[in-house]
C-alpha cells in the first residue's frame, strides 16, 4: 500500500495525459467530419454528358470536340480527338475538370465567330514552309 500512495502522483497524472488524449483525439475526428460537410456543402454536381454531346477541352480550347464515351461513376469523358492530337500520344480520356461545355454561336448577335474564322492565320503554305526552312536551318 505504500508503494500505491508513493507513486500517487504520477499514477493521478498519467491517467490525466490518457484521458487528454482521449479528448484531443475525439475532437481531431469531430473537426474532420466537420470539415467535410462544410467542404462538400460547396461542391457543386458535376454536369452531365451523354455521347454526341459537344464538348471543350480547358486545355485546348479551339474547337469542340464531339463526346465519344462517358463514364460518370469515374467523372471522365472520351472524346473525339483530331489526328494531330492522337499523333502526340494523347490520351483520348479526360476528366470532368478538364472539360467546358460547349455553347452553340448566334451568328445574329456574334457573326463572324466559327471556329474556322478565328484561327484562320491566312498565311500560304509556301511562306509556312519558307518559314519552317529558316527555323530548321542550323
Amino acid at each position: 500500500m505504500t508503494i500505491t500512495l508513493k507513486y500517487q502522483g504520477i499514477q493521478q497524472f498519467a491517467e490525466q495525459a490518457k484521458w487528454n488524449l482521449i479528448a484531443t483525439h475525439d475532437a481531431i475526428i469531430e473537426k474532420c467530419f466537420e470539415q467535410m460537410h462544410f467542404a462538400n456543402r460547396h461542391r457543386r454536381e458535376p454536369p452531365i454528358y451523354k455521347v454526341d454531346d459537344l464538348i471543350h477541352l480547358s486545355m485546348a480550347n479551339l474547337r469542340p470536340y464531339k463526346v465519344l464515351k462517358v463514364d460518370n461513376n469515374k467523372s471522365t469523358i472520351g472524346p473525339e480527338l483530331p489526328p494531330e492530337l492522337l499523333a502526340h500520344q494523347i490520351h483520348p480520356t479526360f476528366h470532368m475538370k478538364l472539360i467546358c461545355s460547349h455553347i452553340e454561336n448566334n451568328d445574329e448577335q456574334f457573326p463572324n465567330r466559327e471556329v474556322s474564322t478565328l484561327y484562320e492565320l491566312g498565311v500560304s503554305e509556301e511562306q509556312e514552309w519558307f518559314i519552317d526552312e529558316i527555323i530548321g536551318h542550323h
